[in-house]
């Protein structure tokens, strides 16, 4: 284990014995992070080397918190952000932030439509809404012995929450970068989405823990995407730990090499 997934770990663990340091932890480091004008995902700041339209749309799907749009407004504060979220915990805390998106969408997006349940993973009673998924087999993965120290599998529970689901098709969106991190479900966002990528073509940013590129590519084939890393410069063809950019050719020339 890695000194980083170590930490994670540790905290993760430190959190289910006393809930309160979650809150405590994540407002400070929120705090933290504004001073310092720093994205929670180190990756974002590729977007300082991407030479972004102003006005362009971009769309945070699994806003969770809303980390993510506090990140890119801070890199590109001419954005208009569209923020989706299904969870109404996490609608709460978005709609309270100092920058929310431009607009906000309670609705998880797939590749079908309808009412479906949303999986919440909770821990001795602390629930982990950032690890909420689809599926429920996503949703139970991420707390196990490798993520939790003393890791008991009879304190782990799965709440379900009716939630609406749609496609980006059915939207009508122009957008320039999608943001996603929908826990394992990433493929279907990209698959419901294919008619607004095919007259678009945005950059898509993703964990590539839970992306399984080749496939992702393989569905994005028609328009050349290309995964690029970015470790405080692009490189092309190569996979980060964390997040990678999936990049169309016709916007290739958009980015900077330093």
């Amino acid at each position: 284990m890695d000194p980083a997934q170590l930490f994670r770990k540790i905290g993760r663990t430190a959190q289910v014995h006393i809930p309160f340091l979650r809150e405590l932890g994540k407002s400070v480091e929120h705090r933290w992070r504004l001073l310092i004008r720093a994205p929670h995902d180190r990756e974002l700041d590729g977007l300082r080397l991407i030479d972004v339209p102003g006005n362009a749309l971009f769309l945070d799907v699994g806003a969770n918190r809303g980390w993510a749009t506090r990140s890119i407004k801070a890199i590109c504060p001419n954005v208009r952000i569209d923020g989706f979220e299904p969870n109404p915990e996490m609608a709460r805390r978005i709609a309270h932030l100092y920058r929310p998106p431009d607009a906000f969408h309670m609705l998880a997006l797939a590749d079908r439509t309808g009412e479906f349940p949303l999986y919440v993973p909770s821990y001795r009673g602390l629930a982990f809404d950032g690890l909420a998924s689809l599926s429920e087999t996503e949703a139970r993965r991420w707390l196990s012995r490798d993520t939790l120290f003393g890791f008991d599998p009879r304190r782990m529970a799965i709440r379900e929450i009716a939630v609406r689901v749609t496609t980006l098709d059915s939207l009508g969106l122009d957008p320039f970068f999608i943001k996603i991190d929908v826990q394992g479900h990433e493929y279907d966002v990209i698959a419901g989405g294919l008619a607004t990528i095919a007259s678009s073509q945005p950059i898509i940013f993703a964990e590539s823990q839970v992306l399984d590129i080749e496939k992702v590519l393989g569905l994005l084939s028609d328009w050349s995407y290309q995964v690029w890393r970015f470790d405080g410069a692009f490189r092309a063809g190569e996979i980060s730990e964390q997040n990678v950019y999936l990049v169309p050719a016709s916007k290739i020339g958009l980015i900077r090499a330093s």
